[in-house]
């Protein structure tokens, strides 16, 4: 008679469990099922199952087992548990299992055990399994799915518990434990990469590229991303792969994410490199979007932008490009007339600041230019019948005549 297969081995031991904790009154007899599901969870030389099977549990059975625990939520036998085989015997396998499979089903079930799956580190132990590949390969609709469980938990959890919700499931705390897992599986992948072991950052870049959708996360990551790439080429690669891994669709979330919450231009050069020179988006974003169609944001954040265009040579030429479309902006009639005038503040001090980060050898060559723009741009700025487009036209003039007085964008401007 011919042996049955992994599978099948697996699948009649598992029906059997199921049978008992389905009919089965006597203690005993349920605890033992319940331990028999745990063998093919169990590691080391204890194990009564082989490495085959647990394998196989878990690619292909895992999941299943969980949702009918789930549904016998209500049963007699789970009631007449005592805390401790409670604890070990059902908390345990969803615990100790694949935590992406775990979380999926969590999401449909238990609050308490939902809580224990994030207080247990396991949300970092999902994140660095799809870093060493050790998640199964999945759809790109599961995929999808596990990432808006991931990224959405706080509004999916409020929705089920209101209103007896958790701290730790709230916005503020639970996204503030997703970056600090997520800087732990980095970090992971630096010591791995260290001694040897390839890793995958697509999932993780995943994660940050949606989270940031929302507008968490990089304000308690990117201190530490700073911290790290001081010294440190592996955490400066890693960082870059991370970033060129984030989908077309994210990247601008996560960048302009980032030039508000990092320290300085140094900063932001260590953790993206060259990814402007790379990612037609990410050019698009840093050098066109953040400067000119956009006025949000503090000068702080202009000169972050600037500064990293300035601070490589093969950046360079990017801050002259950008010198170039910010000029031709500011001295737009048709943009002096019909643009806010907050927007055209911003414009003048991208505009001063592109202009003092250029080097003298630049700035001869480009003088006639900004002559040229000095000169149209004054004339429609002085022709508008409001003050502070006057005062703009005046001072923006003033600092690109031909020996320009050095200036402080805030001050001059904002006068």
């Amino acid at each position: 008679m011919e042996s049955l297969s992994p599978n099948s081995e697996v699948r009649l031991m598992l029906a059997q469990c199921f049978r008992t904790l389905t009919t089965s009154t006597d203690d005993k007899d349920i605890i033992a099922a319940l331990q028999t599901l745990h063998s093919y969870l169990g590691e080391g030389p204890d194990s009564t199952t082989t490495s085959v099977q647990r394998a196989e549990f878990r690619r292909a059975h895992y999941t299943r087992t969980l949702q009918f625990l789930l549904s016998n939520i209500q049963a007699d036998w789970l009631h007449g548990l005592t805390a401790a085989q409670r604890t070990e015997l059902w908390d345990g396998l969803f615990l100790h299992g694949p935590p992406d499979q775990a979380l999926l089903v969590l999401m449909e079930g238990i609050g308490t055990l939902r809580w224990r799956f994030l207080q247990s580190g396991r949300l970092g132990d999902l994140l660095w399994s799809y870093c060493l590949a050790m998640a199964p390969s999945d759809s790109p609709q599961l995929r999808e799915t596990l990432l808006g469980r991931i990224v959405s938990l706080p509004d999916l959890t409020a929705n089920r518990l209101h209103p007896n919700n958790k701290p730790l499931f709230l916005p503020q705390q639970y996204y503030t434990l997703l970056a600090t897992e997520m800087l732990t599986a980095l970090e992971q992948t630096c010591q791995a990469l260290k001694d040897g072991t390839d890793c995958s950052l697509t999932f993780v870049a995943q994660t940050l590229g949606k989270v940031c959708i929302q507008g968490h996360i990089l304000a308690v990551m990117a201190p530490r991303l700073s911290a790290c790439t001081c010294s440190d080429m592996v955490w400066q690669r890693v960082c870059w792969k991370l970033l060129e891994n984030i989908p077309q669709r994210w990247i601008e979330s996560v960048l302009t994410g980032l030039v508000q919450a990092v320290s300085g231009p140094d900063a932001l050069g260590r953790i993206i490199g060259n990814l402007v020179l790379t990612d037609k988006k990410a050019q698009f974003v840093i050098t066109h979007k953040l400067l000119l169609l956009q006025y949000k944001y503090e000068t702080r954040v202009l000169r972050i932008v600037l500064g990293y265009l300035a601070a490589d040579r093969e950046r360079r030429p990017l801050l002259i490009q950008v010198l170039r479309s910010v000029s031709q902006a500011w001295a737009n009639p048709s943009a002096v007339k019909h643009t806010p005038l907050e927007q055209q503040l911003y414009v003048s001090k991208a505009l001063l600041l592109s202009v003092s980060l250029l080097r003298d050898s630049e700035l001869q060559e480009l003088r006639s230019e900004l002559l040229q723009c000095m000169l149209s741009g004054m004339q429609s700025h002085l022709d508008s019948s409001v003050v502070q487009i006057r005062r703009v036209g005046m001072v923006v003039g003033e600092c690109l005549r031909p020996q320009p007085l050095k200036t402080d964008p805030d001050s001059d401007l904002d006068r």
